[in-house]
């Protein structure tokens, strides 16, 4: 989240326009819902794979 606060900061303080700032939240937003998604993944894995041994 630290990468969240520093993108909205660089468009508080005018580094990036609005249509920049736009663009990487999505992509942000994108990246988080694939990494929880692999998170998740992982911990049902780990589940399974317990069952296994």
């Amino acid at each position: 989240m630290e990468v969240l606060d520093h993108l909205i900061t660089a468009y508080d303080l005018e580094y990036m326009d609005e249509n920049s700032y736009l663009t990487m939240r999505l992509k942000f937003d994108e990246l988080i819902n694939k990494l929880n998604a692999f998170y998740k993944f992982q911990i049902k894995r780990s589940s399974n794979l317990k069952d296994e041994i």
